[in-house]
């Protein structure tokens, strides 16, 4: 008889115990309801830093400067005249001459000539294909200008056909990390920030997307990580790829 008090004492105890856990665990992970999608350009979409990275460097070099990685890690995110400036004062090239607009037509004029060779990252489309076939909604808020965006388009037509609207970044006043940029997407797209999955790359960008009240999937590139990691706010998904998320995620999160 007492084998089989302990035996049912037990059994109860464990079942408590798991009870308990069970609501702990719905008390800090709850449904989520997304949707719409808001997705970055530059680095998350396509791997646009490489040939950009080839541009700052051959637009410093023509006024005797090195461009690192370093350096550019500062600089992710940013509209041309913010990371123009920075560039031009961490490198003293002001003293040489050189302004923000000619170091911003300089660059522009180098990367034009590599934007072909710019490639999408790997799972990108498989991505965009999911979003699509569940219905919802999508947009790109991207701190390039207008000019820069038709021209990179050029080359990747096919995203384009799964976006419902394009923010560019000469078309709002404050950009990243300022949410301006991902409010307007939404608001294009016609839903609340809090229902809506932002995609960025850099820690600016997920800030802003953060500020908006959107979840966030912090994209690092490895290349720009050595002086980058410390600065990501804390994102609801951070991955190696775009193509590593699992649309299963957005079942259940962590929001606390």
């Amino acid at each position: 008889m007492s084998s089989l008090l302990f035996s049912a004492s037990t059994t109860f105890i464990a079942a408590t115990t798991l009870s308990i856990s069970y609501l702990l665990y719905r008390k800090r992970v709850k449904p989520i309801c997304i949707e719409g999608i808001v997705f970055d350009l530059d680095g998350t979409l396509i791997d646009y830093e490489g040939a950009s990275h080839e541009a700052l460097s051959l637009a410093c070099k023509k006024y005797g400067a090195t461009f690192t990685w370093d350096l550019h890690a500062k600089i992710v995110g940013m509209q041309p005249e913010s990371w123009a400036k920075i560039i031009i004062d961490e490198l003293n090239m002001a003293e040489k001459g050189v302004t923000i607009q000619q170091y911003i037509n300089d660059y522009f004029y180098y990367i034009k000539q590599l934007y072909s060779n710019i490639k999408k990252w790997p799972g990108t489309m498989n991505l965009l294909n999911e979003f699509a076939s569940r219905g919802y909604p999508m947009a790109i808020a991207t701190s390039s200008p207008r000019h820069s965006f038709d021209i990179k388009m050029k080359y990747h037509k096919e995203i384009l056909n799964f976006m419902d609207a394009i923010v560019t970044g000469d078309e709002i006043v404050n950009g990243k990390p300022h949410p301006d940029i991902f409010l307007e997407a939404c608001r294009r797209i016609n839903v609340n920030p809090n229902k809506v999955v932002i995609f960025e790359d850099s820690p600016f960008g997920v800030l802003g997307a953060k500020t908006a009240g959107a979840y966030t999937v912090a994209l690092p590139d490895p290349r720009l990580l050595k002086g980058t990691k410390d600065k990501y706010p804390k994102s609801t998904w951070t991955l190696n790829a775009i193509g590593d998320f699992n649309l299963d995620e957005l079942k259940r999160v962590d929001r606390s």
